[in-house]
């Protein structure tokens, strides 16, 4: 059974949307506090015992929460969009 040949430009480039400047600028910033905001609450809030589960639920919440920042610029962007249009 023959392979069929990919295409030169990739799967990964066809899932990339694309987003203005501004919008990946706000990204950065929302996802950026959220990071942070995020990084500081796990760290004044951690159990105080160091099981290697525990270190992947707080790895996940801070990564979801700059996800979520991430979103959430888009979602402004968006709205500020259907504002002027």
């Amino acid at each position: 059974m023959r392979r069929k040949k990919k295409s030169k430009r990739g799967i990964i480039d066809e899932d990339i949307p694309e987003v203005s400047e501004s919008e990946a600028r706000r990204q950065v910033i929302y996802g950026g506090i959220g990071f942070v905001v995020s990084l500081v609450l796990v760290l004044v809030f951690r159990p105080g015992t160091e099981h290697l589960l525990e270190m992947i639920i707080l790895i996940g919440i801070v990564a979801s929460s700059t996800f979520g920042g991430m979103k959430l610029a888009s979602w402004v962007e968006s709205k500020n969009y259907n504002l002027k249009g």
